[in-house]
């Protein structure tokens, strides 16, 4: 009897072992391209149902629309824009500077918005952009309960690198002006495209000067788009502001998974972020001579890469 016991827990131990050996898997950043970019537009003007949606849609590219509530209209054709991959994001109730706003006026600003937009437009909005770019520890705060993400303003470095500090509630972005030329946003994403990162663009009004603050000629912003377009074929991400940023955070939160060992193998786990959209899956390699099980199911790689469901909390790594 002792010696059946002892073959058994030599056995466990082995297994285990090898288990403990397996190799770090790895996460193709950017959903598995060289970098990404964010097209994402304020205030909810009718230019960018207008103008900005159906040319975004004519190349097959989807933006972030943050809406202003005191400045909506035209709800049906904000929910068609969703419906057809369109990211729509909150931007407060009335566009207040945060400075100006006491304790109650900040949750106000935020609540309210979030209810607005789910009530009328059937929407759960997971990204905030700030008015002015600006926020206070106050107004921070009940972002925070509602979202997972938010877009800041300026910053020193436009390019964000997947890293172990990334501040998911203050992503720059870079401004689009009238005056600036196309050679100039062609160049925002060279750059992005040279560090493999991921850029946010933010844009008000575009055509003539009723159609938003620092509006961009028409030809100037169809001119972006098909640029963007055209380093697709160089590796280039063009997404909404959330999708981005969940596969980022995704990222990050598999990258500081817990490692458990047992009989089976190294189960990987980790939590999803509170105000976390469903469906996000990440784009993950892992060498050879291992087996991959998400809730008793084992993944197929697809060219060496395997499609890993962040929802499920967990996955398993089985050596053959």
């Amino acid at each position: 009897m002792r010696l059946t016991i002892a073959v058994f827990l030599a056995s466990i131990f082995a297994i285990a072992a090898q288990a403990q050996t397996v190799p770090t898997l790895k996460v193709l950043p950017w959903d598995n391209h060289t970098a990404a970019v964010s097209l994402t537009f304020d205030d909810a003007r009718p230019c960018q149902l207008d103008i900005a949606v159906p040319e975004l849609e004519k190349r097959g590219m989807h933006g972030t629309f943050y809406l202003l509530i005191s400045k909506l209209s035209r709800f049906k054709d904000w929910e068609k824009a969703a419906e057809n991959g369109e990211e729509i994001g909150s931007h407060t109730m009335t566009h207040q500077h945060p400075t100006l706003l006491d304790a109650e006026n900040a949750e106000e600003q935020i609540e309210d918005s979030v209810h607005f937009l789910s009530d009328n437009l059937g929407l759960r909005p997971f990204t905030f952009a700030y008015p002015y770019g600006e926020t206070t520890p106050g107004l921070d705060g009940w972002v925070k309960s509602f979202h997972f993400a938010a877009r800041a303003g300026w910053s020193d470095n436009f390019y964000v690198v997947p890293a172990d500090n990334t501040d998911f509630y203050s992503i720059p972005s870079q401004v689009t002006m009238t005056a600036t030329t196309l050679d100039t946003y062609k160049s925002w994403v060279d750059t992005d495209l040279t560090k493999s990162a991921w850029t946010v663009f933010q844009i008000h009004g575009i055509g003539d000067e009723k159609s938003g603050w620092e509006p961009i000629p028409v030809e100037t912003f169809t001119g972006m788009l098909d640029y963007m377009k055209a380093q697709e074929d160089k590796g280039l991400w063009v997404a909404p502001f959330g999708t981005v940023a969940s596969y980022l955070k995704a990222q990050e939160e598999f990258e500081h998974a817990r490692q458990g060992t047992d009989t089976h193998g190294v189960t990987y786990s980790w939590e999803v972020p509170p105000a976390f959209p469903d469906g996000v899956t990440l784009r993950i390699t892992a060498p050879e001579g291992v087996n991959l099980f998400q809730q008793g199911v084992k993944l197929e790689a697809e060219d060496g890469v395997y499609n890993v469901a962040f929802d499920a909390r967990a996955l398993t790594v089985v050596p053959r």
